[in-house]
């Protein structure tokens, strides 16, 4: 019978918006994945204390507090995976919403809905969510059974969508028919503030839930 090995995911605030950062990598592995870094001094200390290679930086969006700290951590070597929509968002400040110029970003790998990231002995599922912005989307890891949903779901609330790009009605879809269907309860990590569980967000939610006027 295999060993069923321990997933680490250390969250780490970043940036002016306190985004979740997430370095997420197996106990024992000598790399890691990077999710929405908004700054990469706090992720590069960690990852160097940790004796961690950064192979990849996974972005759920590309709204500027998310993705400040990419050009650093790319330039040392981390592979840059976006969803194929929201490409044009990381040198487009009017869809970025960045509110100063950034150093262009060129994507290694751009992600459709049900593509798979297999980077530092991980692997991990592409969930395309569009809504809060147009090709924004949700990474699963089926072997710890966490959702990285980025700024589409939060605790019992969901993401902006009155923003370039989003769409509210494209949001619920996406959470009540890509999220809620996955079979089982997963930890839900958002982009900001706490986390929540998939089974209380498809019972509380009041936007999506099961009492929700939708």
């Amino acid at each position: 019978m295999s060993e069923i090995r321990k997933i680490i995911t250390e969250r780490i605030e970043t940036g002016p918006l306190m985004v979740n950062t997430y370095v997420v990598y197996a106990q024992g592995a000598d790399s890691c994945v990077v999710i929405d870094p908004a700054d990469a001094a706090p992720i590069k200390k960690y990852a160097q204390v940790n004796g961690l290679k950064i192979a990849a930086v996974l972005l759920t969006h590309c709204h500027f507090d998310h993705i400040l700290g990419v050009p650093e951590l790319v330039n040392g070597g981390a592979k840059l995976y976006i969803g194929e929509n929201d490409a044009a968002g990381l040198n487009d400040r009017s869809i970025s919403l960045a509110f100063m110029a950034l150093p262009e970003m060129k994507p290694d790998v751009l992600l459709r809905d049900g593509d798979t990231v297999r980077e530092a002995g991980l692997s991990v599922k592409v969930i395309s969510t569009p809504g809060h912005t147009a090709g924004g989307v949700c990474y699963v890891l089926e072997e710890s059974k966490v959702i990285f949903a980025g700024d589409t779901l939060f605790r019992f609330s969901i993401g902006r969508t009155d923003f370039l790009g989003g769409d509210y009605g494209q949001l619920i879809s996406s959470i009540k028919n890509k999220l809620f269907t996955l079979d089982g309860n997963y930890e839900v990590k958002p982009g900001h503030d706490r986390a929540t569980t998939l089974d209380e967000e498809r019972q509380g939610n009041p936007y999506a839930g099961r009492g929700a006027r939708w």
